[in-house]
């Protein structure tokens, strides 16, 4: 067995109270040879030296303590020892009077964790905040294979990849077969392919992975292997010696030179511990609240050991089931890190529902960098990085199997979008998205409805400015019309202001394009679907208007905008048609019952359209051709790469590849108005071809659309999910509205800078 020779600190001086013969005792194992003292090289990927000891007398029973071969639970008694010695020392300090007759007995809690001063095979190294930033080694839990004669060697046990070793093609462990659909976990930078073994009581242990020779024990029933020995443990596995879940892969290693690793530790980078082999049993690999854990066991507030006659503060464990709360993916992109800072305000906040999120996409190095810019001015945050291709489903359903509610943030849905929406549909995964693709959410809704149905999945798109600002700005506008006043059409302006210039991020652009592209798809798909019932809106329907609006009303030239805003609120008012009390919710109280359909009974159905407007009509002619060039050569192959490859000279420098500068952003800002018209009594609109009398002008208002208002409008959504999640419907594929509209959404959204006003209401000549 590797010996532990304890340095003389202050907890050896109570070694004679806990055993009093312990002096002249060597620690042992009785499994290894007899001679005195013997030094052997294993033949590993990691040079190693381990010190074999020769076995001691036994001790007598009932005078004398067993050390059972554990020498690590020995040693984590001696610094009871010192911490009970303290706690007495304390209380006489406290109770001069107290006498102490016994020593209360010691025993060793099922986990515990404290620190040590130098590393020693079987450690933890645990990474300080020095490290934050340095993404691969931040927040890590490293356990130490070797302290060899080279430098030490490790692997990090708190990094999930979510895949198996099949699915990510890892050339450093050559395992086919048995193993191949095993997960594997990140160990380190370093490559080289190693595994941990753990064998059940009764099945391994002596009588098979101890005495073969092939695989090196890392301290009490923990073993590791490498490349080499994969061979072996397959074998192990058909002759049912070990089962396969007694096993954690892990692709790369941690290593430094001889003296490096104490040059860190002086620095401040690591803090060491000795751990109970529980702490790091192959259940805890790969979680991502490992660092917390140990931390937490050594923390001054937490107790080692449980003492008879003394009361100690037991370890709370979170039984999240290993989920994360929320998921972001394509945090990365140029949305995506502005959707990870907004998330990252509320995260672990006290009244927020929001305790764990990850981030995911193709490139961890993005991820790292997005973290790094979304937690500026402070030090990056640790948070997992999974790898995550919506070209690979399997990513995507290993995704979504440790996800509450996932975040998808990766554009143009139209191409990248239907197969997230799958997975989350498949695995009962909540989804939200910021999508303004019609085809795209009108086609999910067709495929995956009854799908996330029946798996509870809730799958809502549109959760940015696309589509919430015109679903609750229309439901505002509507809520004015009190008693038996009615909308007979809401016409919603959309003015874009700042202070520099407005500039668009491609991937907006590009969708943009592509549904032109597309349009004819949409059309098929509404043909091929049964026709939606439609509201009964009092009056006539309104006139298609003129081309170009002079809105004297609110300053604006306007002209119509082809978004998703008016498919969406439809898709709303129509689902509102079939259930005009809302969509009734998982588990809703009485209470909740009562608020949805009385604020349900509340919205009056209205036409619904959408223009943008600017200040001057030389603003218009601007937006005009921007459209006529991207509805022109949209339609067409050759003009789609003309428009893609040049969006700055076709979009006359609204869009750009790289996107808009930090400032560009904070200095814009938007103001949609709802103009409603209609009748200060419904009653009159049945009286034939009759004209309004009644306009309510409302104002929805914010800061920058894309990269500002989207992300605060998504995280709100995100938390009223979390939190409201029995309120909400069990599943299915919706708009925002008919979701959220029932819900403290508006409410919230004034908490966090977008306003909503009503601006006047008036009476109007016929």
């Amino acid at each position: 067995m590797e010996a532990c020779f304890l340095s003389h600190n202050s907890f050896t001086i109570y070694t004679d109270q806990l055993i009093p013969t312990i002096r002249n005792a060597s620690l042992s194992h009785p499994k290894r040879s007899s001679q005195p003292l013997q030094c052997r090289k294993v033949r590993t990927p990691f040079p190693i030296s381990c010190c074999h000891m020769s076995p001691a007398s036994p001790f007598d029973d009932d005078e004398k303590l067993r050390l059972s071969g554990d020498w690590r639970s020995f040693r984590a008694k001696l610094v009871a020892g010192e911490q009970l010695q303290r706690t007495e020392e304390v209380r006489k300090v406290n109770d001069l009077d107290s006498v102490v007759d016994h020593p209360p007995l010691i025993t060793i809690a099922d986990k515990w964790a404290h620190e040590i001063h130098e590393p020693e095979k079987g450690c933890l190294l645990i990474a300080t905040e020095k490290l934050d930033g340095v993404h691969i080694f931040e927040r890590t839990v490293i356990l130490l294979l070797s302290t060899g004669p080279i430098g030490p060697s490790g692997i990090i046990l708190n990094r999930p990849s979510l895949m198996s070793i099949k699915e990510t093609r890892s050339t450093a462990l050559d395992v086919e077969g048995t193993f191949s659909n095993s997960p594997l976990f990140f160990g380190g930078p370093l490559e080289e392919g190693l595994f941990l073994l753990s064998p059940k009581e009764g099945e391994g242990g002596d009588d098979g992975v101890g005495k073969s020779g092939v695989f090196e024990e890392v301290m009490k029933g923990l073993y590791y292997g490498s490349k080499e020995s994969v061979g072996c443990a397959a074998e192990m596995v058909k002759r049912s010696v070990v089962g396969l879940g007694e096993f954690r892969f892990f692709d790369g290693y941690c290593g430094w030179e001889r003296e490096q690793l104490r040059d860190e530790m002086r620095a401040g980078y690591w803090t060491v511990a000795a751990c109970s082999p529980s702490v790091i049993g192959l259940g805890n690999v790969g979680s991502v609240g490992l660092w917390d854990e140990v931390l937490g066991l050594m923390s001054k507030r937490k107790r080692l050991l449980v003492f008879s006659k003394l009361c100690v503060e037991e370890m709370e464990e979170e039984q999240n089931g290993g989920r994360f709360d929320v998921v972001i993916l394509g945090a990365s992109g140029f949305t995506g890190k502005y959707v990870l800072r907004e998330a990252l305000k509320f995260l672990n906040t006290p009244s927020s529902p929001l305790k764990s999120i990850a981030i995911a996409g193709r490139s961890p190095q993005k991820l790292s960098q997005a973290l790094e810019w979304a937690s500026r001015p402070n030090p990056p945050l640790s948070l997992p990085i999974l790898p995550a291709d919506t070209a690979d489903p399997s990513s995507l359903r290993a995704l979504c199997s440790r996800t509450r509610l996932l975040l998808n943030c990766v554009g143009p849905f139209r191409l990248h979008g239907e197969p997230v929406v799958a997975a989350c549909a498949a695995a009962g995964c909540d989804y939200l998205d910021i999508s303004g693709e019609p085809e795209f959410m009108e086609r999910v809704e067709a495929e995956h409805h009854d799908r996330a149905m029946e798996s509870g999945a809730l799958v809502v798109s549109a959760c940015g400015f696309d589509s919430v600002p015109a679903e609750l700005g229309v439901m505002f506008n509507s809520r004015q019309w009190v008693e038996s006043a009615a909308p007979n059409r809401v016409e919603a302006y959309v003015a874009l202001e700042s202070k520099k210039r407005i500039v668009g991020n491609f991937a907006t652009y590009e969708s943009a394009v592509l549904g032109v592209a597309n349009a004819h798809k949409l059309l098929q798909l509404r043909r091929s679907r049964p026709r939606k019932p439609r509201p009964q809106i009092p009056g006539p329907p309104p006139s298609k208007g003129e081309t170009i609006e002079n809105q004297k009303k609110i300053g604006l030239w306007a002209v119509k905008l082809p978004s998703a805003d008016s498919i969406v609120v439809r898709r709303t008012l129509s689902i509102l048609t079939e259930n005009s009390h809302g969509l009734p919710g998982l588990n809703e109280s009485s209470e909740m019952v009562e608020k949805r359909e009385a604020f349900w009974s509340t919205v009056k159905p209205a036409h619904f359209g959408v223009k943008i407007g600017t200040k001057s009509l030389l603003g218009i002619l601007r937006i005009i051709m921007v459209g006529v060039f991207i509805g022109l050569l949209g339609s067409t192959s050759f003009g789609r790469c003309l428009l893609l490859k040049f969006p700055e000279i076709f979009s006359l420098g609204w869009f750009r590849k790289k996107g808009p500068s930090e400032e560009e952003v904070e200095s814009a800002s938007f103001k949609m108005w709802f103009v409603g018209h209609g009748f200060s009594d419904a009653r009159i609109a049945a009286q034939g071809n009759t004209k309004p009398d009644m306009e309510i002008v409302t104002r929805v208002m914010g800061p920058e659309v894309g990269y500002l208002t989207t992300p605060i409008i998504l995280i709100q959504c995100a938390l009223i999910l979390l939190s409201q999640r029995n309120n909400l419907p069990k599943g299915g594929v919706y708009p925002p509205g008919i979701i959220f509209g029932p819900t403290d959404l508006q409410e919230r959204l004034q908490q966090n800078g977008i306003s909503f006003d009503v601006i006047s209401k008036s009476n109007i000549s016929s």
